[in-house]
């Protein structure tokens, strides 16, 4: 269940709108507040109403503006669910002993990382400016929000070292814990094949970037066993013209990209 999946406007009589979503929940967001004895009155006789109506969870999105709220709705029964940039969102079940069923909020932290090969058998390596161990690694970085992650991992690629890519196939992905805010980890590794050669430091996040030899990036002592496991399934990759490829695949109103093993010999996004 998510609070993002509305469907339906509406002005209730309780006199708090909201939007409705299609697991019978209802979306409340607060503008600066006229009167807190107002906003009590009205969510008593908002929660009355939507109990009637067999409403399934109420989820409130606060502003900075109105969050003298907060410590109002703890006392009525919702809990914290997230928080982002301009938004505390709280929620409250209202089907009793019922299990709300509503999963947690993001978990996971999504990167990409690029195996930029060229003709001559050499990768992009690069290291980054911050870290305090000397630590060949592949370019690349987090996705933003709404990007798909080919376009994250050229854009990652473009910025970092100035080479402007095509992507071909995903290799492979990891999945780890306890990462960036304790949260679980996808690392997406592509290989791409570079349209320009001539590198542009990025000096804010590197230190260093150079062409290398695969065979002297494998047998580095500085480079982490899992990059070195994703060059060999690369070549793995290369040698049997596969890949996880890129596919645009229509689904209802929108479209999805889908990744599959698949014959990379054309493959290009």
């Amino acid at each position: 269940m998510s609070a993002s999946d509305q469907n339906t406007v509406l002005t209730p009589s309780s006199t708090f709108p909201f939007t409705t979503d299609i697991y019978d929940g209802v979306t409340v967001r607060t503008s600066k507040l006229a009167s807190l004895s107002n906003f009590i009155k009205d969510l008593k006789s908002s929660l009355e109403t939507w109990k009637r109506n067999e409403i399934h969870a109420v989820w409130f999105y606060i502003n900075k503006e109105s969050s003298e709220v907060v410590p109002i709705l703890i006392a009525n029964g919702f809990e914290f669910h997230h928080a982002k940039s301009g938004d505390l969102v709280m929620l409250k079940c209202l089907r009793g002993d019922e299990s709300c069923n509503i999963p947690l909020y993001s978990h996971h932290n999504v990167g990409v990382g690029a195996i930029v090969a060229d003709e001559n058998g050499r990768i992009l390596a690069v290291k980054e400016k911050h870290r305090k161990d000397d630590h060949w690694k592949l370019p690349g970085g987090y996705v933003e929000p709404g990007e798909e992650l080919t376009d994250a991992v050229k854009r990652e690629v473009f910025e970092e070292t100035g080479i402007e890519t095509e992507f071909v196939h995903f290799v492979g992905f990891r999945h780890a814990h306890k990462y960036l805010y304790g949260n679980s980890d996808l690392y997406f590794v592509a290989y791409l094949r570079p349209l320009s050669m001539e590198t542009k430091i990025c000096s804010k996040e590197l230190q260093e970037l150079k062409w290398m030899d695969i065979e002297e990036y494998v047998k580095s002592p500085i480079v982490h066993e899992n990059n070195k496991y994703f060059i060999r399934k690369y070549m793995e990759c290369v040698a049997a013209s596969s890949g996880l490829a890129a596919e645009r695949i229509p689904m209802r109103n929108k479209v999805n990209t889908i990744y599959a093993l698949g014959d990379v010999k054309k493959s290009g996004a």
